[in-house]
């Protein structure tokens, strides 16, 4: 979220800036999350509640969830694009595939397959043309360009042209939180339909050491991140996928995906629209068997799909 004084209010004067700046209130995540009552110069009248209403009507215009109509809905669905996992179960499982304007969560515990899902995913973004560019955010250097260069040739049999297609993912490398909620700003503002899909693995790992007990600051830039991430999947029509990892749980047990947990915690949990968490099987396979359930939803799926030498396939 910006500072106080990029909003251009102007009821947030110089004096009411300064006075806000001594009490440590510089952005909007400072005034949102302040516990203590703010004391405001009252320079037209109306004092401190004058300012209180115009920014909280700036973030109600700005971030509040817009009224949409039953005609402005269908419109919507109608502008909705699915792009594929590389996996027919997975994308079963999410009733088509990663749908444009939403936000994806796969978690799961070391070993599950998250980092294999991604790079399924964007290997078959951009092997399926679609509009806009894929970025894939790596914050613990385990993307491999050889790994989708394998699965555009499986899936698609493209070998001569590989090289062209990976024109069309950028790679970025990124181990700081406060360098992705740039990154996703940049994103934000660039020419519409510029890029179609952000991947994000992992982002607990940048987010995990700052959401510690007594880490107020962390715990807002993870809301602040969210926040942003929605945003930009909202406005700019991309699908955004990210990982998280899985906390607990054992494959020795009957239901394995029943113990383990996102490690974000509870106050990230509605971040995602959809959320899949992938598990080993109870009994150790060599075959690449995964399984995936949906935990979002009245009644959670799931589907069963395996890792190989050339993607994800279907059980």
């Amino acid at each position: 979220m910006p500072s106080l004084q990029s909003l251009t209010l102007p009821e947030l004067t110089p004096t009411v800036l300064e006075a806000l700046r001594c009490q440590g209130v510089t952005t909007l995540e400072h005034f949102l999350t302040r516990v203590d009552p703010l004391e405001i110069p009252d320079e037209a009248g109306g004092g401190t509640s004058k300012v209180l209403e115009a920014i909280l009507r700036h973030i109600q215009d700005v971030y509040a969830p817009p009224v949409l109509t039953g005609i402005e809905l269908e419109a919507e669905l109608r502008r909705t694009r699915y792009a594929s996992t590389g996996c027919q179960s997975l994308d079963g499982l999410l009733r088509g595939g990663l749908r444009s304007s939403h936000v994806y969560e796969v978690t799961g515990v070391s070993g599950s397959g998250k980092t294999q899902v991604c790079l399924s995913a964007v290997a078959s973004y951009i092997g399926e043309g679609h509009t806009g560019n894929a970025v894939y955010v790596d914050t613990s250097n385990s993307f491999s360009a050889e790994r989708v260069t394998r699965i555009l040739r499986d899936r698609f049999g493209r070998t001569q042209n590989a090289s062209v297609v990976l024109e069309n993912l950028k790679v970025v490398r990124i181990f700081d939180s406060y360098s992705l909620l740039a990154l996703v700003d940049e994103l934000h503002v660039q020419q519409a339909a510029s890029v179609g899909m952000l991947v994000i693995d992992s982002l607990s790992a940048l987010i995990g050491p700052l959401i510690g007990r007594g880490q107020s600051q962390g715990h807002n830039i993870m809301i602040s991140l969210g926040n942003s991430l929605r945003q930009l999947a909202l406005d700019r029509q991309v699908t955004v996928l990210y990982t998280n990892h899985s906390v607990g749980g054992s494959r020795q047990e009957e239901q394995p995906t029943a113990e383990a947990k996102p490690a974000l915690g509870v106050s990230w949990k509605n971040q995602p629209h959809v959320r899949v968490q992938l598990a080993l099987p109870s009994r150790t396979t060599d075959d690449g068997q995964r399984l995936a359930r949906v935990l979002t939803g009245v009644e959670p799926a799931e589907a069963v799909f395996y890792i190989t030498e050339g993607g994800l396939r279907s059980a």
